[in-house]
C-alpha cells in the first residue's frame, strides 16, 4: 500500500529542495540591485551659481563619469549665502547614492568657523566620498607697488601702518583670510577691501593699483601675471609649487601660519550605503586618471589629489580645527 503524502504531494527532502530553488530569485535580484548602482543620473549639488570657478571645475571632473558609471552624474547648481542653501539642500537628500555634494574649503572648514548657526552639522549630516584637488593661493601685488618681495612690502607696511591694502572676494573667504593671518603672522597693519560683487571690479582696482595687493588662486591670477599686469610675490602653500618653481613659500619666508589653498572634495549624507559610496568613491578615483585633464589643470595650479573615504575623513577634521584657528586668529566676523 502506498503511503501518504503530505497536503502539497512533496516529501520533506522535496519541500526543502523546493524551499532552496524558491530563494533563488530573491537572491538575484538582490545581486542585480547591487551590480545595478546606478540606476539612474546622479545628481551633484554644487552650492555656487553657473559659471564660477567651482561650478567650472566641477563639471571638468564629472564629464567623463558617464563611461564610468554607466549614468551621467549631473550637476545642478544651488547658489546663495556662502554655499549653506546648496549644503543644506544636499544634507536633507535621500541617503541613496544618487545626491552627492560638490564641497570646498569655505563649505566644509570656513563656514562652521565663521557662522554661530548653521542649518546642518557638517559632521554629523555628511559622509566622506573622495578628496579631489587643492588650488594653491599666490600673494601678488599691483604693479606700480614699489615692492619686489614679500620683505619689501612689510617694510612698506611698517614704515606706514594701513597705508597698505589687500583686496579679497568677500568677507570670510579664504582671501580674506590669508591677508588677515599674514598681517598678524608679518606684524603689520594692512587695510582689507572687500568686493562682495565678484572678482571683475577686483582686478580692475588691482591693474589700476587702487588696491595694493591680493591673495589668490594662481589659476585666475596667472595671466595676469604673464601679461605683466600683477607681479607674483610668494605662495600659500606648504611646499613650493611645481609650477612656480622660483616663488618662495610664505612658510619658508617665517610666516608659518600664512598657509592655505582651496580644496575640493565629494560628500554624501550619511545614512548612504557603504557600497554605494565605495563605488562612486573609486569611480571619481578613475575621473581624474586621464593625463591630459591632470595636465590642463597643473598648468592652472590645481593639484588633482585623490583622497579614499578614511583619508578624507582625517584630512576634513584636520583642516576644520586649522580654520578654527585661523578665523579666531585673523579677527574676521560675518554679519
Amino acid at each position: 500500500m502506498n503511503r501518504p503524502t503530505s497536503p502539497s504531494g512533496a516529501g520533506p527532502g522535496r519541500r526543502a529542495v523546493l524551499a532552496s530553488l524558491a530563494s533563488l530569485p530573491a537572491l538575484a535580484t538582490g545581486a542585480r540591485a547591487q551590480r545595478a548602482f546606478p540606476e539612474r543620473p546622479i545628481r551633484l549639488v554644487v552650492p555656487y551659481g553657473p559659471g564660477t570657478a567651482t561650478e567650472v571645475f566641477a563639471r571638468q571632473i564629472v564629464a567623463n563619469m558617464q563611461a564610468i558609471l554607466g549614468q551621467p552624474v549631473v550637476v545642478e547648481n544651488r547658489a546663495g549665502a556662502s554655499g549653506i542653501p546648496g549644503t543644506d539642500a544636499a544634507a536633507r537628500a535621500a541617503p541613496d547614492g544618487y545626491t552627492l555634494l560638490f564641497a570646498n574649503d569655505q563649505i566644509m572648514c570656513l563656514n562652521p568657523a565663521l557662522f554661530q548657526r548653521l542649518p546642518f552639522n557638517l559632521t554629523r549630516d555628511f559622509a566622506p566620498v573622495a578628496g579631489i584637488a587643492t588650488m594653491e593661493y599666490v600673494m601678488v601685488a599691483t604693479p606700480g607697488l614699489p615692492a619686489r618681495s614679500v620683505a619689501d612690502v612689510v617694510a612698506l607696511a611698517k614704515a606706514r601702518p594701513g597705508h597698505l591694502t589687500f583686496a579679497a572676494t568677500g568677507v570670510g573667504t579664504a582671501s580674506h583670510l590669508i591677508g588677515e593671518v599674514f598681517a598678524r603672522d608679518a606684524g603689520i597693519e594692512l587695510t582689507f577691501v572687500p568686493y562682495s560683487t565678484g572678482a571683475t571690479q577686483l582686478f580692475a582696482d588691482l591693474f589700476t593699483g587702487t588696491v595694493s595687493m591680493m591673495f589668490y588662486p594662481w589659476q585666475f591670477v596667472k595671466p595676469h601675471v604673464e601679461a605683466g599686469r600683477l607681479r607674483a610675490l610668494a605662495t600659500a602653500g606648504r611646499q613650493r609649487a611645481e609650477w612656480l618653481p622660483d616663488l618662495p613659500t610664505l612658510s619658508e619666508l617665517g610666516y608659518s601660519r600664512s598657509v592655505t589653498g582651496t580644496w575640493f572634495a565629494i560628500y554624501a549624507p550619511t545614512g548612504t550605503p557603504e557600497d554605494r559610496i565605495a563605488r562612486l568613491s573609486d569611480a571619481f578615483r578613475q575621473a581624474l586618471q586621464p593625463a591630459e585633464l591632470r595636465a590642463s589643470l597643473a598648468a592652472v595650479g590645481t593639484r588633482l589629489n585623490y583622497l579614499p573615504p578614511p583619508e578624507l575623513a582625517t584630512f576634513t577634521t584636520t583642516e576644520m580645527e586649522r580654520c578654527r584657528a585661523s578665523v579666531e586668529l585673523s579677527g574676521a566676523k560675518v554679519e
